[in-house]
């Protein structure tokens, strides 16, 4: 009997001798107190899983959860959305100064009274705040030698509401580089960030991933928000949507794509809309911290216009197979490789889809002919052109540039469908690829249509692109010839000649009063564009207006529209225009 008390004595002295065992550090795995670190206690850390707080580019749903039998030493197998399927998160090593900038909603440097931000490690297990940065009465935030790796960073302001965030802090490869930096945007009580995601919990990048474009090619300027306080008639003075800023810009960060900045406090109801089309719905409660929508996919991609054609030859009606077709959006955030250069088939036809609803540029063409038009698609509009002839006007156009500047080496061919209602800028195509140097000849398809020709060199008339010569910078000011009116039935004799003329500021002394607008028009009666109004000069009014030397007619109409002056005017190069 004496015996028994013995034995369990022994026993739990080994249970004990075990669990100490188990619980010591392995060889090589202790390592120095680092003043950075913010310890969690171990109690803290049970049950081990990776946690991480709402994020747009996280899903909840789909989020793993990571226990000591994922781990493998010190690698963690993180499958979320953003750092790729199957990337390995490793311990950081390596450490870097980090800058920290506080951003309003207009990505705009903003002081804040006081501020903290934490940086979670995601490879450490489980998530904790690795360093923290705090501020008062500061734009930014510095972290110093913050470990090299992944982070979740969570910001905290009174006053104010953040997203969390996830970015890689890397090394600088040549270790002299300035501070990694980051963007943390903060919204006052009465914005709300805007974060949408598929009802399937896909991200938009992932969306738009999987129907091949990035995502600004789909996303940049398409949303919007519609308030209203029954649901039903929108009512604006409610509050507005400002989408995150900058050009091709469809984000913050992750899936947040702008703000809501309101003008009453909730209870409200939002509907989000998509080119114009609602494709999702939410009250918008007191308290939400965002504004999240779940985005029917469905509805998104109704959204986008279709565009069928079928090019013919003129004078069998045949089909063509193998025309050259293009499709280029006036503006280059919407364009797309899938818009472009592609080929009839066997009927001449050929389709074009996933187009987002904006004015586009449409070149259909062959050796023997050249159909141009604009094309503003609506939302989910399913446009057929049908025949389009071709080859009617023969022999392609011999386009010739004399003149110019001497050290000019590349300027840019630029035709356009004849448009005597809108200024050139808005006639002319944004996008230049048609190029032409010094004494070359370039070979132009007849058009089918009455067009406009000319010749520039970028920074001209119509173009808000900078000075270049073959992709560099020229100081030489941009150069342009006029325009030349191309009539299919009235085909021109020998090669066209354009010859590039300077730029230059023009001022015009208008001793008109009442004139609200300056129009000047070339000899074809083409519109060049609207003079500035740079205000009054000796009792004159001064307007300003870049132009080749020539002769043009001026418009002055006052506020209403209505025509006040025409004049014909001649420029030499020299001095200001006085009307009348």
């Amino acid at each position: 009997m004496g015996s028994r008390p013995l034995g369990v004595v022994a026993a739990i002295l080994a249970v004990s001798l075990a669990v100490f065992l188990v619980g010591a550090p392995r060889g090589g795995e202790g390592r120095a107190a680092d003043p950075t670190v913010v310890d969690t206690p171990r109690s803290e850390m049970e049950p081990a899983s990776l946690t991480q707080a709402p994020n747009p580019g996280t899903d909840p749903a789909t989020r793993r959860e990571l226990t000591e039998s994922d781990r493998s030493e010190s690698d963690v197998a993180q499958s979320s959305e953003g750092r790729g399927a199957g990337a390995v998160a490793r311990e950081p090593t390596g450490r870097s100064c980090v800058l920290v900038r506080l951003l309003d909603r207009a990505s705009r440097p903003h002081m804040i009274e006081s501020v903290e931000v934490e940086a979670f490690a995601i490879a450490v297990h489980p998530a904790r705040p690795i360093a923290r940065a705090t501020g008062t009465d500061t734009q930014d935030l510095t972290f110093d030698y913050l470990p090299l790796g992944e982070y979740e960073f969570r910001t905290t302001a009174p006053g104010y509401r953040s997203l969390p965030f996830t970015a890689a802090i890397e090394a600088d490869p040549d270790g002299a580089g300035p501070p990694a930096a980051i963007d943390v945007y903060l919204w006052p009580s009465n914005e709300l960030p805007v974060v949408v995601r598929t009802l399937h919990g896909q991200s938009l990048a992932g969306f738009a991933a999987a129907l091949g474009c990035a995502p600004h090619q789909l996303w940049s300027g398409v949303f919007d928000i519609r308030l209203s306080l029954d649901g039903a008639a929108r009512d604006d003075s409610l509050g507005h949507f400002e989408p995150a800023p900058g050009h091709k810009r469809w984000n913050y960060f992750g899936d947040a794509i702008g703000t809501l900045v309101l003008e009453r406090d909730p209870p409200l109801w939002a509907e989000l809309l998509c080119s114009g089309e609602v494709v999702a719905e939410r009250p918008v409660s007191a308290g939400d911290e965002a504004l999240r929508f779940d985005l029917d996919e469905g509805a998104a991609t109704a959204t986008f216009a279709r565009l069928t054609l079928q090019a013919v030859d003129c004078f069998d009606g045949g089909p063509i197979e193998g025309a050259d077709v293009t499709l280029e959006a006036e503006g280059s955030t919407y364009r797309r490789g899938e818009h472009q250069g592609l080929a009839t088939g066997p009927d001449g036809r050929v389709v074009l889809e996933r187009i987002v609803p904006s004015r586009y540029e449409l070149t259909v063409e062959t050796e023997a002919g050249l159909h141009q038009r604009w094309i503003d698609f609506a939302s989910g509009q399913d446009v057929d052109l049908g025949p389009i002839e071709l080859g009617c006007g023969g022999e392609p156009l011999t386009i010739r540039v004399v003149g110019g500047p001497p050290e000019w080496s590349h300027a840019f061919v630029e035709l356009a469908p004849f448009d005597d209602t809108k200024p050139l800028q808005d006639v002319y195509p944004g996008n230049l690829h048609r190029g032409i140097g010094p004494g070359e000849d370039y070979l132009l398809p007849m058009p089918e249509q009455r067009s406009i020709l000319r010749v520039q060199i970028p920074g001209g008339i119509g173009s808000q692109r900078p000075l270049a010569l073959g992709g560099q910078v020229s100081a030489m000011g941009p150069s342009m010839s006029r325009s030349v009116v191309i009539d299919p039935a009235l085909r021109p004799v020998g090669a066209i000649e354009l010859t590039l003329e300077p730029v230059v500021d023009v001022d015009l002394l208008l001793a008109v009063d009442g004139i609200g607008e300056v129009r000047i028009l070339d000899e074809n009666g083409l519109w060049l564009g609207r003079a500035q109004c740079r205000g009054p000069r000796n009792g004159v009014d001064r307007w300003n207006i870049d132009v080749t030397r020539g002769t043009y007619t001026l418009v002055a109409l006052d506020g209403s529209g209505a025509e006040r002056l025409r004049r014909r005017a001649t420029f030499d190069g020299q001095g200001p225009i006085e009307l009348p």
